[in-house]
């Protein structure tokens, strides 16, 4: 549904010249990208409830769905979609990779895809019949995320590496939709 691909782009090379590339360098990189990841995850969880992820209002339901359900709060029924938002590191080596969404295996309570729910909110579906208007939640969420992203990362290295003011040479690429 939606994956994260940060990649460092010149931040080895940045860190070897001025002679600060070691293991404890790259540990700093990893756990920036993984910060980074959990990051996201928490704009989208955050998104869903206060029902404006990305500051985008959410459409209001309809009067019958707010009856059949109970609540007036879109993709909140049991809490299992937010739940079901999560991180997972997909990559190794020089490239670290996370996958943060709804992955395909996420059921339900009731034993219903989550993806497959997330899928339909996000991109809207033309095969449900009587179908609710699309509510993305995702996509606002990461382009919120992603204003910051590649500054608070350089900083992450930065501070683990006592190199205040160096973060401005570290460059990432971060791509996403």
């Amino acid at each position: 549904m939606v994956k994260v691909d940060i990649k460092m782009v010149g931040m080895q090379q940045t860190l070897a010249r001025i002679g600060y590339w070691s293991k404890s360098s790259e540990r700093a990189v990893q756990r920036a990208v993984a910060r980074r990841a959990q990051m996201l995850r928490r704009e989208i969880q955050r998104g869903i409830r206060s029902q404006a992820p990305g500051g985008q209002q959410f459409e209001p339901l309809k009067q019958s769905t707010i009856d059949a359900k109970g609540s007036s709060k879109a993709l909140i029924d049991k809490g299992d979609l937010v739940r079901s938002v999560n991180v997972t590191k997909v990559g190794s080596g020089n490239q670290i990779v996370y996958f943060v969404g709804v992955h395909r295996s996420a059921v339900s309570k009731d034993g219903q895809f989550l993806a497959n729910i997330a899928e339909i909110h996000e991109e809207g579906s033309k095969k449900v019949k009587d179908r609710p208007p699309a509510r993305p939640f995702l996509r606002p969420s990461y382009n919120v995320w992603a204003q910051t992203a590649q500054s608070e990362f350089a900083k992450d290295v930065a501070k683990s590496l006592d190199l205040q003011g160096s973060h401005k040479e570290a460059v990432i690429a971060v791509g996403g939709f």
